[in-house]
């Protein structure tokens, strides 16, 4: 006997099925699948839906479609067998998952308590773009799914031409997924390019597309140096549980030795930590005396911070090199100091606090070691507080600190600084802002005279007291037109102070390589820190105009000059302010639009203009190029005679040659002393789609320092999505 019946009239018999028929094909493939509720509604629709009592058999014909919640299943016909506990779907069957993944086939046969099951033409779109495509696949085990005659891609077919060949994909005899594992293993594996066979793989494992960390060996380090001969490393990436995991890798250099380089990361509940180390047993040339001459050589570079509470944090910092270039001779880092520290700091309202300790390790070939400074305690306070009902705003900065060095001069210092700031505007626009400051220093000090053979124990003593007190008048005449808004605001700065010059036995740490610009030509102290004090009373005086168009366009510019009328110059020669007149400064500013920007800063000699310092910096962007131009010209002076002058270009360009290509150039110039060296120099030319990139650049530097050398590389990138890099 047959019973039929329409769509609308859906009797509880087949509420058994539809869960079944849903429930099987969702497991086909789903790597990790959770328990749904059997009380959730559950839809069947289709043209005709028949029950055949004789042969316990439910069959749905014609446009099906079952939906449990936000899971669907589509296809032209669906037979369920009660006896032999057997659904059937035929016939361009679609599932679409909640997680966005989209399953494919022409036929899918599911028994054994639906364990097991037979999918023929599978195909699989994952919710990343992945693809997976079998002659058949085959379900078992309930967790198992056995894929023969695979293909996995998770490159995109071409928009134009669905037809072209992939840019890479694996070719398998079988492909397993485990979905308890997360395993994609192939066996007789071909790895394609462009349907070009690359490389073959009789047997090869890896995590599924939806995999973030995994335990395993990673894509291996592969190089050659003329210097350091062939380069092999192997990293191995291990996961210790959800907040910690650790990468190991040992890289080998024929000519050189070995070193082990590892990395810990652990993430805390309020904090985390991150670790990394070098180990080395390094030697001049193996292949002459072998390990004969071998030394062991590390680094450490460790850093962790903290949240203690809503005020209160701390972060420590650890980096340190058992030999000088080391880590840049092995390519490890390219720093030329190396800082540690740890520090406590606490933010609430308007106050911060720090405590906070300092140790050095210098990199350049003029460092020594026992000319480093180790910086304990340093204690900062710093309070702005609120204005009051005329506008006066207190401010105090405290800061004390110990400096000391195995060789060299060891100092302590006690600062602190207090004052009032108060802006009053006047009814015909004009902008006052009234500045005091009184600043209260007691330095200690010995071996300032010692130098670093010998240890001096000479104690020096000095107390300092500075008041200043300053006025900033600023005048901005404003013109509204059409399309666009002008200003010109001239600006004069008066300080007033003591006639003080900094004492030599005061030890100069916060305040070297000081530069006279735009930034600080208007300050009470110019230096950045408080072991020098800008002494006596000056005028500064300059203009800024500016254009801002309605469109975005933007220009300005600025140009200062300063004057001392009283007291003695607190700066070194060639600084610019070793005069009563000071030389000119000054900067402009041009954004026409978002393609295109200057910036240009200048320091002009007062007497012939002459540049004693120029910075430009010059900036295109277009949808397909970018260009930014940096140059830099700075005279020696007293403050700097450790850099010396200084006049070097850096530029970089990136193009989008084509849609899928990009080339970038580099290169740094040196032009000091009318030379003409060429520091680094790079050209490479990548390419990049959704899932692959290669890309090969040239690179020389040449920098100088102990045991480095010029040196060429040829660097190559491959990256293939969901496998690694090399």
């Amino acid at each position: 006997m047959e019973l039929k019946q329409h769509p609308q009239a859906i009797c509880h018999i087949l509420v058994r099925l539809i869960l079944l028929c849903t429930f099987s094909v969702i497991q086909i493939y789903q790597p990790v699948f959770a328990d749904i509720p059997t009380n959730r509604q559950t839809l069947l629709q289709a043209a005709e839906i028949t029950y055949s009592k004789e042969n316990d058999v439910i069959t749905a014909l014609g446009n099906v479609e079952l939906s449990q919640g936000s899971r669907i299943l589509l296809a032209d016909k669906v037979i369920y067998k009660q006896k032999k506990d057997e659904v059937t779907a035929e016939g361009n069957v679609i599932l679409l998952e909640p997680n966005g993944e989209v399953l494919f086939s022409t036929k899918v046969v599911l028994s054994d308590k639906l364990k097991s099951g037979l999918i023929k033409d599978f195909k699989l779109l994952m919710n990343d773009g992945s693809r997976f495509a079998a002659n058949s696949a085959i379900r078992s085990d309930g967790n198992r799914n056995v894929m023969k005659e695979a293909i996995f891609s998770p490159c995109h077919p071409c928009k134009e031409n669905p037809n072209k060949p992939l840019v890479w994909q694996i070719k398998a005899d079988q492909i397993t997924h485990y979905e308890a594992t997360k395993d994609l293993e192939y066996e007789g594996a071909l790895l394609e390019i462009f349907d070009l066979p690359i490389f073959y793989m009789p047997y090869f494992i890896h995590p599924d597309p939806s995999v973030e960390r995994r335990s395993g060996f990673l894509i291996p380090t592969v190089g050659h140096s003329d210097e350091k001969g062939f380069i092999y490393g192997q990293p191995y990436f291990q996961v210790i549980d959800e907040a910690r995991d650790l990468k190991l890798e040992p890289i080998i250099y024929t000519r050189k030795g070995m070193i082990l380089k590892t990395h810990y990361r652990h993430a805390l509940e309020r904090g985390n930590i991150d670790l990394k180390t070098t180990n080395g047993v390094i030697a001049n040339n193996l292949n002459e005396t072998g390990f004969n001459d071998a030394a062991l050589k590390g680094s450490i570079d460790l850093e962790a911070k903290f949240a203690i509470d809503d005020t209160w944090r701390t972060s420590f910092d650890l980096e340190q090199t058992s030999n000088k270039n080391y880590q840049r001779k092995f390519d490890l880092v390219t720093k030329e100091v190396l800082t540690s520290r740890a520090i406590l700091e606490g933010f609430r309202s308007r106050n911060y606090t720090s405590l906070s300790l300092y140790k050095f390790q210098g990199l350049r070939v003029t460092d020594d070691r026992r000319a480093q400074p180790f910086v304990f305690p340093t204690l900062n306070y710093n309070f702005t507080g609120q204005p009051n009902i005329y506008g006066i705003r207190p401010e105090i900065d405290l800061e004390i600190s110990s400096i000391t060095r195995e060789l060299g001069v060891d100092s302590r210092k006690l600062s602190l600084k207090s004052g009032l700031q108060m802006p009053v505007y006047s009814d015909l626009g004009e902008i006052y802002t009234f500045h005091s400051s009184l600043q209260t220093d007691l330095f200690f000090s010995n071996n300032m005279d010692g130098g670093l053979d010998v240890k001096s124990t000479t104690d020096n003593r000095e107390f300092r007291l500075i008041p200043q007190f300053g006025v900033n008048w600023r005048y901005p005449f404003v013109r509204k037109r059409i399309d666009d808004v002008q200003i010109i605001e001239p600006i004069i700065n008066f300080v007033v102070g003591p006639d003080t010059q900094n004492s030599s036995k005061i030890a100069n740490e916060d305040s070297q390589a000081f530069e006279f610009d735009d930034t600080n030509i208007f300050d009470l102290n110019r230096y950045a820190g408080t072991d020098r004090i800008t002494g006596g009373s000056r005028i500064d005086y300059g203009i800024r105009t500016s254009i801002t168009k309605d469109d975005g366009q933007q220009s300005e510019l600025l140009l200062a000059q300063s004057y001392r009328f009283a007291g003695s110059s607190s700066f070194g020669e060639a600084s610019g302010l070793e005069h009563k007149k000071s030389d000119y400064i000054g900067r402009f500013t041009f954004f026409p639009n978002d393609a295109f920007n200057i910036n240009y800063r200048f320091r002009l000699d007062r007497e012939n203009f002459s540049p004693n310092r120029v910075e430009l910096g010059l900036n295109l962007f277009h949808p397909q190029h970018t260009m930014g131009l940096d140059y830099i010209l700075i005279d020696e002076q007293t403050e700097t005679e450790e850099f010396g002058n200084r006049e070097q270009l850096d530029l970089n360009i990136n193009s989008q040659l084509l849609e899928n290509w990009t080339s970038s150039l580099q290169l740094v110039q040196d032009f000091k002393d009318n030379s003409n060296r060429t520091i680094k120099a790079s050209f490479g030319v990548t390419y990049t789609d959704e899932c692959f990139t290669i890309g090969l650049q040239y690179q020389r530097e040449d920098m100088s320092g102990e045991e480095l050398q010029p040196d060429d590389q040829v660097l190559l990138l491959i990256n293939f999505r969901d496998l690694g890099s090399l």
